[in-house]
């Protein structure tokens, strides 16, 4: 039997390697800016968490279209494929700026999109912001942590399902690295059925609000019509696990 490598679809390609190439650019404007530094050393983040993940920072005014054409030159169709750029009055602008950025990477470890989060005092925008659908990424598809976590669900036989990225990141920190949040939307079957390859065990670590509950009750249905094994706990009397 001849084995033949099969060649890799060209878009996505170019699409991984602008993502690739933006994490590094947004990683290392993180470490020039004191204040972004400050407000991830404040929210408890260490600088092995900033290296693991990626974390980095969009510049308020930013280069990423710049620095990018150091590396390649890439046409205004494939930046606005990327979701990272968006065309305004016949000129590319970049989507996020002055926001603390959180690469989401695939279940094999390539970036797919971000997560912004808006720095104190920037009012422009919703609080966290994630990349447009496009090609590479789909929300309902994907969990944030779950190349990060992924050692860990297998190991333990189990994934803790919460409800942003920081919370994920701090439980890192603190020893729990099974664990996975949903991209800024409810969870879906698909989120579900993509981590049922792990592991059937699911443990629901919601906020403990009326939309943490709204939440949890909907990841039982969901679980339960796909077969898996649903469990629930609480961080009351605290809001949430951060």
């Amino acid at each position: 039997v001849e084995l033949k490598r099969g060649k890799p679809n060209s878009k996505f390609k170019i699409m991984e390697e602008i993502n690739y190439n933006a994490t590094k650019y947004y990683y290392n404007e993180l470490k020039r800016n004191n204040i972004a530094l400050k407000y991830l050393k404040d929210r408890g983040f260490t600088e092995d968490s900033i290296k693991n993940f990626g974390i980095g920072y969009a510049p308020r005014y930013p280069k990423l279209r710049e620095s990018l054409s150091k590396t390649k030159h890439y046409t205004e169709k494939q930046l606005l494929d990327s979701g990272l750029f968006t065309k305004k009055e016949r000129s590319i602008k970049e989507k996020f700026y002055d926001r603390i950025m959180f690469p989401i990477r695939s279940k094999r470890g390539a970036v797919i999109g971000f997560t912004g989060r808006v720095l104190p005092g920037n009012d422009w925008g919703p609080k966290y912001m994630n990349s447009p659908e496009t090609p590479l990424f789909h929300k309902k598809d994907n969990l944030f942590g779950q190349y990060e976590s992924r050692q860990e669900i297998r190991k333990n036989d189990l994934v803790i399902i919460c409800e942003g990225s920081t919370d994920v990141i701090s439980a890192h920190q603190h020893g729990i690295k099974n664990i996975v949040a949903p991209l800024g939307t409810g969870l879906t079957k698909e989120q579900l059925q993509s981590i049922s390859t792990l592991t059937k065990n699911v443990l629901f670590f919601f906020d403990t609000d009326e939309a943490g509950y709204k939440a949890l009750i909907r990841g039982f249905r969901l679980t339960s019509e796909l077969g898996l094994n649903p469990y629930a706990t609480s961080s009351n009397p605290y809001k949430d696990i951060d």
